[in-house]
């Protein structure tokens, strides 16, 4: 679980320990990001999470990690610092814990009165922490926050991961379909679309070729050409 070379790190899911020519410590993002230290000629984990700006202490690595609600400054098994936003009522869970197939999390209010399908952009990502404000007001309003991680994204393996190459627009669009039709058997209410640059051209894509898929959609910076559109 912990090759390297098999788990691709996002943007936000690296950093680097180094101690003269070697590197002892990096950020996984494998099926839940870790951070993992180099011993001998392997890797061990050395703490569940997603962690970034990483150095050393003595003998000690120090590292932040991105927690769902907030950060959390590491030095060895210490907390030096915490800053976490309070998250009430709200549950965060996979979407495997809702009875769906896909991968991914839900931020889940508790008696949702819609859906939020927050797609991640990329198209080749993962969804990322901490979880955005802008889904906590979401889920704060009574919608279940969804942010899948289709075949394609990071955190799976390379073979997941492959599967989107050459068919971006095609394949995420029609499991996002599938995801929707078992929204709509979970949750009463309307199903709203959210996604920033290929997040919103895929959304788009998902809203012209599915018209009954979603009921309102809210794109930022999306990659299409507007004059183009039907």
């Amino acid at each position: 679980p912990y090759d390297v070379g098999e788990y691709p790190l996002g943007p936000t899911r690296r950093g680097y320990v180094v101690r003269g020519d070697q590197v002892i410590g990096l950020v996984a993002a494998v099926e839940a990001p870790a951070l993992v230290v180099r011993e001998g000629s392997g890797w061990r984990p050395w703490r569940d999470g997603a962690f970034t700006s990483l150095s050393f202490a003595g003998d000690e690595l120090v590292g932040l990690e991105h927690t769902p609600w907030g950060q959390v400054l590491w030095r060895g098994s210490t907390v030096l610092a915490r800053v976490e936003r309070d998250p009430g009522v709200l549950a965060i869970k996979p979407l495997t814990a809702l009875g769906l197939g896909s991968h991914g999390i839900a931020v889940a209010p508790p008696a949702p009165r819609g859906v939020c399908l927050a797609i991640h952009g990329g198209p080749i990502e993962q969804v990322g922490w901490p979880i955005p404000e802008k889904w906590l007001a979401a889920a704060r309003r009574g919608y279940l926050v969804v942010a899948p991680d289709y075949r394609g994204s990071y955190g799976y393996g390379r073979a997941f991961r492959e599967q989107l190459v050459g068919g971006w627009g095609e394949q995420e669009v029609a499991e996002l379909a599938e995801l929707v039709a078992a929204l709509r058997g979970l949750v009463a209410g309307p199903v709203v679309g959210v996604g920033s640059s290929s997040a919103g051209w895929t959304l788009l894509q998902l809203a012209l070729r599915e018209p009954d898929a979603l009921d309102a959609l809210s794109l930022v910076n999306p990659v299409l050409d507007a004059s183009s559109l039907p």
